[in-house]
């Protein structure tokens, strides 16, 4: 009796899956196609917040830019550690950023153009 519940049991659970992928699709409404079906037609793609964290040779750069700049970042080791966060914030606050202290596109740009040879030759 348990045997052939277990082989009820192990039937059951491999053809589960299969019985729901054969479920036949369902229909489209008619004089309907599947283009937009899932996204409003005109919809715009947002913006996307993600910013990638930065590698341990981008942020080596950016801490050697922040030294060059006049902020401590700490040692110069690859590492976002709590220094290096609090020079990028007293950087991003005097080039008016959002004061993430993170290594974001727009601190970069800023960062990197501001210890740039032709930067270093106006002041």
């Amino acid at each position: 009796m348990r045997r052939t519940l277990m082989m009820c049991m192990i039937v059951a659970l491999t053809a589960l899956p299969l019985l729901a992928w054969a479920q036949p699709a369902t229909q489209m409404p008619e004089g309907r196609s599947t283009e937009g079906y899932l996204i409003p037609e005109g919809a715009q793609p947002r913006e996307s917040t993600f910013e990638a964290m930065p590698d341990r040779d981008m942020v080596r750069e950016a801490q050697i830019a922040l030294r060059d700049a006049g902020y401590d970042p700490g040692k110069i080791d690859g590492v976002m550690g709590s220094k290096t966060q609090a020079a990028l914030r007293k950087f991003q606050a005097s080039q008016s950023l959002p004061q993430t202290g993170r290594l974001d596109t727009s601190t970069q740009q800023e960062l990197f153009a501001a210890n740039t040879p032709a930067s270093s030759r106006r002041r």
